[in-house]
């Protein structure tokens, strides 16, 4: 937990929704770590607090990985980011590219995503929506687009705090768990699995990503199982650790679910529209746009979403030139943030029926001084590109 802070920060600012979610988790974490040290308790108790916000973040991932994609974009065969991710896995999978196939991956999506969510609020069930959510992230990870396989670890961890605490127990007493203690101190098994690791490392370097994720299967599988055979239990959630559980637990977590809940909420709101779990998601609210089928005319009451800029000339800076080729628009947030950070270049574009020609920083210093936020709170306050096209094809 302690090198993931660090790579959190080293890493901000960042617009990847697996920072914001382990940022949450994060949160949590080192709040119940600092509750318990400053009341002396065990060194286990913080671990216990932390179990009801490592469960809202997740639960909230889940909404919110849902609700975006309620949108006619995504809903779209020929623009849907379901489609594009699919088209990146490994073959044979990658080759079943067919209508049928599409328009399973999209609603295929709501279907799994909703079920799992359910699962996991349903205590008959819930090991088998832990099962079924860290097989779900499996598959995405098996994609050659990015290197999934760290959030699905960080996924896995999430879901494994689901399990009851009579659940993990006869898991960790279980057969295969005694077997694979036997296994480790045996070095042969011990060279495998070393060797296992290293080829993952090396996958990693050379950008396999689909060799990465199938190299972790054989830690992963077996942990699915030993949840599916030893893990059920009837306990409410909120009762899963039994007497370990108390008010600082609750508290800690409710805390960081409303925070995640809010930061998920933010593009509703016009505050930002990248580290919202919107990932693979279409969704586009920038410049008055709404393709939400739910919320075609959202709140918007901060307005960030609603002023966009479209570069004419970007000066010679390849960000900006990623924009102007292609037609994407630029929040007018984002704009001065990227002039401010390189004062020397001088830009064209068009604001809300006007057109700027040649500006710089200088320019734009009255904009900059009244829309800006410190430097700290814009590592967590991004945006993502609005496409001038409609309708709008998948941005990732």
């Amino acid at each position: 937990m302690l090198l993931s802070t660090v790579s959190t920060v080293l890493q901000a600012p960042a617009h990847s929704n697996h920072t914001m979610v382990r940022s949450a988790v994060l949160l949590g974490y080192w709040a119940s770590f600092f509750f318990a040290l400053a009341k002396g308790s065990r060194w286990s108790a913080h671990f216990a607090n932390f179990t009801v916000a490592g469960q809202g973040a997740l639960l909230v991932m889940y909404a919110f990985g849902g609700f975006h994609k309620i949108n006619t974009d995504f809903l779209n065969p020929e623009t849907s980011c379901a489609v594009a991710l699919w088209r990146q896995m490994p073959e044979p999978l990658g080759w079943l590219d067919v209508p049928l196939v599409h328009h399973a991956t999209i609603y295929g999506t709501f279907i799994v995503e909703g079920a799992i969510f359910l699962m996991l609020l349903t205590p008959r069930l819930r090991h088998y929506g832990i099962v079924a959510g860290i097989l779900f992230h499996i598959l995405i990870a098996l994609s050659g687009y990015a290197m999934y396989i760290s959030f699905t670890m960080l996924s896995i961890s999430l879901h494994a705090l689901f399990l009851s605490g009579d659940g993990a127990e006869r898991v960790a007493a279980s057969r295969g768990i005694r077997i694979l203690r036997m296994r480790l101190i045996n070095p042969l098994y011990a060279a495998i699995g070393l060797l296992l690791i290293a080829g993952l490392a090396l996958a990693a370097s050379l950008e396999e990503y689909s060799l990465v994720t199938a190299l972790a299967l054989p830690f992963v599988l077996p942990f699915c199982l030993l949840v599916v055979r030893h893990g059920r239990s009837i306990q409410p959630l909120l009762r899963l650790r039994g007497p370990e559980r108390n008010r600082a637990a609750i508290a800690i977590g409710t805390d960081v679910t409303v925070l995640f809940f809010a930061n998920c909420a933010m593009p509703y709101l016009g505050l930002k529209s990248a580290q919202a779990v919107n990932m693979f998601a279409n969704l586009r609210l920038e410049g008055g746009v709404s393709n939400h089928l739910v919320l075609p005319h959202p709140p918007d009451p901060f307005g960030y979403l609603e002023d966009i800029a479209v570069i004419k000339d970007s000066g010679g800076d390849a960000g900006l030139e990623w924009f102007r080729q292609g037609s994407y628009a630029i929040v007018y947030h984002d704009l001065l943030v990227r002039l401010q950070q390189r004062p020397e270049i001088v830009v064209s574009f068009a604001r809300g029926g006007r057109t700027y020609e040649r500006v710089g920083a200088a320019d734009l210093a009255d904009d900059t001084a009244e829309l800006l936020h410190p430097e700290w709170f814009r590592k967590w306050f991004h945006f993502q590109p609005a496409a001038l096209q409609r309708p709008e094809p998948c941005n990732v």
